[in-house]
């Protein structure tokens, strides 16, 4: 038998107050945090966007999982420290998970298994991908009033990789393999900008400060702050090449 409840038992009293352990507590969840994830959401909408940029290849007659709910469903649990999407057989019985999509705590059908999470996160292409940064590029648009002149802090964050994954080169500075994804941040409200899967290998550069002029719609300056070895001519021709220079 694997659904075995142990009996409850008593212990010693507390100034004559009885004492009981019970496992009869239900389906609880320990992840409350998952309540703000939902206001922000409702607030900002990223999911939702992402969700519309996402391709659905799927036979509509046989979707039980709304892209929305996958997304928001895959985003939530990373942000509770759950980021591997095999977490996900366990997280879809959570109540505040299914609170989060929009489901029922108890009465609410179970959200996407592993397999299915898996699937979505290889469904994109290349230029599919590259959509969903676009997605993220108008989030900020619409969450960030420009000003006279913006500051973008640009970044890497080193991440270790298991297996044979691509792009999970050898770092000799982290003696690893992983992934060296760029971040870039709005300095003024901290706001994310985009985020850039690179590979492990950092790259030759020049550091410094960039500055560039933008198009009418953006602020009448930026500056670019990055560390040496984000300063080179292949990271700085997008921006350039995109009217900012």
């Amino acid at each position: 038998m694997t659904d075995d409840t142990p009996l409850p038992f008593d212990l010693p009293a507390v100034r004559r107050k009885k004492l009981t352990v019970d496992f009869n507590g239900g389906n609880q969840s320990s992840d409350a945090g998952l309540l703000l994830l939902r206001e922000a959401e409702r607030k900002f909408g990223v999911c939702r966007r992402l969700a519309a940029a996402m391709p659905d290849r799927r036979d509509p007659d046989r979707i039980r999982h709304e892209m929305f709910e996958l997304v928001m469903a895959r985003t939530s649990a990373i942000a509770c420290g759950h980021k591997d999407a095999i977490d996900l057989d366990r997280l879809r019985h959570d109540p505040l998970m299914k609170v989060v999509v929009g489901r029922c705590p108890q009465s609410g059908a179970p959200l996407a298994s592993q397999s299915t999470i898996s699937r979505l996160e290889n469904a994109p292409s290349k230029s599919e991908a590259a959509r969903l940064c676009a997605a993220l590029l108008d989030q900020f648009g619409v969450t960030v009033k420009p000003g006279r002149m913006e500051i973008l802090d640009i970044d890497d964050t080193f991440c270790a990789a298991h297996g044979g994954q691509q792009l999970a080169f050898w770092n000799a500075h982290e003696d690893e393999r992983g992934f060296a994804s760029m971040h870039i941040y709005h300095v003024a409200s901290g706001t994310p900008v985009a985020t850039i899967l690179r590979p492990g290998a950092h790259p030759q550069g020049h550091g410094g400060e960039d500055r560039h002029q933008a198009r009418d719609e953006a602020p009448a300056q930026t500056l670019a702050k990055h560390p040496d070895h984000l300063a080179r001519r292949q990271s700085l021709r997008p921006c350039r090449g995109d009217g900012m220079g």
